[in-house]
Formats: structure tokens, C-alpha cells, sequence
């Protein structure tokens, strides 16, 4: 468990990483304009895929048929997604493609329109369930209204703020020339018509990681502590005996940190692990999309993951180009409850029972 929460943590900042400079600016010149604008983005398009491998090697596999049928299913796993993000009116809708590998693969899809006031979703599709013809293309309502009033607004103001702010204290701890590498338009594999002015890479490994955390946990953690402590101590619920606590036990994780990060090459060996950041003459992020080989090494086996995402941002700030829009025809959770709660179920045999029972 340690060593999950240890892992956690440093995929946390290996991802907090992630931001690009233009024009040889600064990083964090470069992520304050980008923030900025930001706060200017409306509406836009995106599309992308994610795909993954995961492979379980070692004595984890062989110990029953489950680990079995997760390398399977995880054999070479992906997900499409393409929609349209818009304030004003505040709606979103994405189309969710699913495809599993392995020996017996399958495939779901499923569209989700999201409003300020409602959630509609078709139950996913496969390739080895009938849908019921009554339920085809019909989309179910979910009220998701929930009287936020301006307190709640607030809050969630508040933790925008609060990761921006996090963001520009990482970056001011990062080294330009250690960390990024400008990189042509050319060679971002965005999709036609994305609009790309600047892009960068960041590439990182277990040596260039382990010597981030040694160098600068401390004191990135001191940081953001007192900037909880200035700014955001009735966001987050925190007590001023509870940041005494966690202040005082920063130097004791940064102990524990050492010492973990001096073994790293014995739980975790990072092959491959690439950023790519590309933006637009105005600096809005127009892709975004990451390719790792990373191995975590254990007593009783490894687990390799080998994934990548790409995704690309179009439209941005013009008319929102809606394809589903509202659903007008749909069904309510408790319609589709009842729906298959009056769905009958043959009886077994005898027979059946003893084949369904081996």
C-alpha cells in the first residue's frame, strides 16, 4: 500500500509536469498566458483516443483464470471520443467509443449530453447484446439540477484558482533546459485543421524524476502549503491545527521520499515517457497528447503499460457545432427500471441448472 501512495504521488507530479513555453519565454510566463486565456475559453471541439496495453507478467498471472481474463481484456484497449464544450448555453456532449482486444474483443458505445440542468445518455451499445428495439437510440433523462446557489459557485472558483496556483508554483521550480524541447507544427500528430503555432515535448525518465522530487519536493510542498494557508484554508475545510500538522511532516516525507526514490529502479523502470503541449498564435491549447512504456516492478510479478492519448481542440470560442443538441424523446430512470423489471427470465431446468452450475 506504501508503495502505491508512494507511485501515486509521483504520477502526480511526473503529470504536473506537463506545460510548454513559447516565443523562449519562460515556463512560467508561458503558463500564466496560457491560464489567462483560459478563463477567455467559451466553447470549442475536441476529438482523440486513448489507448492502452497492460500486461501482467510473473506468478500474479498464474495464480488464477481472473488475472487471465485482465490481460486479456487489457491486451489492447481503446477509446475513442469526439463532442462539443460550450459555457454559454452550458452544454457538452461526447460520443464514447469503447474497444476492447485480446481473443474475444468487444466494442461500446454510448453519447452523453450534459446541460446545466439535465444528463442524457443512451445505454451503451454492444456488439454481443441485443438492445431492446423499444430502448434503440432512446435517450434516458437524469435531472441534474442541484440548486448549486452562489456559495457552491464559489467554491468551485476557488478550486480552479487553487490548481492554477499549485501549477505555477511547480512550474517555478523547473528548469527550462532541463525539461523542455521546442518541437516543429509538423511533427504533432493533430488532427486536419487544428491550428498549431508552437508545441513542445517534455521527456522524462527515472533519472530526470528521481532528481526533480530530491531537489525540490521540500520546499514545493512548503509552497503550497502557505499558499493553502494565505488563500484557501475554507475551501479545502482545513484547520489551522491541521497545517501545522502537515507542515511539520513535510521534512519527514521528504526523508521517506529520499529514501524510496534511491530504490526506484528497483519498483518502477520508465522506458518511455513523453508530453507533447501544442497551442495556437493566442495561446489556447489546441493538443494535447502523451506516448509511456512504464514498468512496475513487484515480489510477485511486474505490470507494464504501454499508452498513449491524443487529443485536439478545434472551433475554439466560435459558434458551438452541436450534433446531438437536446434529446427531445426520452425515458426517465424509473420508465427503464420498470422497462426491465417486466422483462421475464426463462426458468432453468433441471439439466440446465446442473450444466449452469460445472
Amino acid at each position: 500500500m506504501k508503495r502505491i501512495i508512494k507511485m501515486s504521488f509521483i504520477s502526480l507530479m511526473i503529470m504536473m509536469l506537463v506545460v510548454g513555453c513559447s516565443e523562449n519565454v519562460d515556463p512560467k510566463t508561458y503558463v500564466n498566458d496560457v491560464v489567462k486565456q483560459s478563463e477567455k475559453k467559451q466553447s470549442y471541439s475536441f476529438e482523440g483516443s486513448s489507448k492502452i496495453k497492460m500486461r501482467y507478467t510473473g506468478a500474479v498471472v498464474d495464480k488464477g483464470i481472473g488475472s487471465n481474463l485482465l490481460n486479456d481484456f487489457l491486451e489492447d484497449f481503446t477509446v475513442k471520443y469526439e463532442g462539443v464544450v460550450s459555457q454559454e448555453p452550458e452544454q457538452m456532449e461526447v460520443t464514447l467509443s469503447m474497444k476492447s482486444g485480446g481473443e474475444h474483443p468487444y466494442e461500446v458505445e454510448m453519447p452523453l449530453v450534459v446541460t446545466d440542468q439535465d444528463v442524457y445518455f443512451q445505454l451503451p451499445t454492444m456488439d454481443s447484446f441485443q438492445m431492446p428495439k423499444s430502448l434503440e437510440d432512446t435517450y434516458i433523462k437524469v435531472d441534474a439540477n442541484q440548486d448549486k446557489g452562489k456559495d457552491t459557485q464559489k467554491k468551485e472558483e476557488q478550486f480552479t484558482s487553487l490548481i492554477n496556483d499549485v501549477t505555477m508554483i511547480i512550474i517555478d521550480h523547473l528548469e527550462e533546459d532541463k525539461y523542455y524541447e521546442e518541437i516543429p507544427a509538423t511533427a504533432v500528430p493533430a488532427a486536419e485543421g487544428v491550428e498549431i503555432d508552437q508545441a513542445i515535448k517534455v521527456s522524462l525518465d527515472n533519472a530526470s524524476i528521481t532528481t526533480f522530487l530530491q531537489d525540490s519536493f521540500e520546499q514545493i510542498g512548503l509552497e503550497i502549503l502557505d499558499l493553502i494557508e494565505q488563500k484557501y484554508m475554507d475551501t479545502l475545510g482545513i484547520s489551522n491545527p491541521q497545517m501545522k500538522v502537515a507542515k511539520e511532516a513535510i521534512e519527514k516525507t521528504q526523508e521517506q521520499l529520499d529514501k524510496s526514490l534511491a530504490n526506484m529502479d528497483d519498483f518502477i523502470q520508465i522506458d518511455k515517457l513523453d508530453m507533447i503541449y501544442a497551442a495556437d498564435v493566442n495561446k489556447f491549447i489546441t493538443y494535447q497528447g502523451s506516448d509511456a512504456d512504464i514498468t512496475f516492478k513487484g515480489k510477485d510479478g511486474d505490470l507494464r503499460i504501454v499508452a498513449s492519448t491524443n487529443t485536439s481542440y478545434t472551433n475554439l470560442n466560435q459558434e458551438p457545432q452541436f450534433k446531438i443538441g437536446i434529446p427531445e424523446d426520452t425515458l426517465n430512470w424509473k420508465e427503464v427500471e420498470d422497462f426491465f423489471n417486466d422483462i421475464e427470465v426463462p426458468s432453468l431446468s433441471k439439466e440446465d441448472k446442473k450444466d449452469s452450475s460445472i
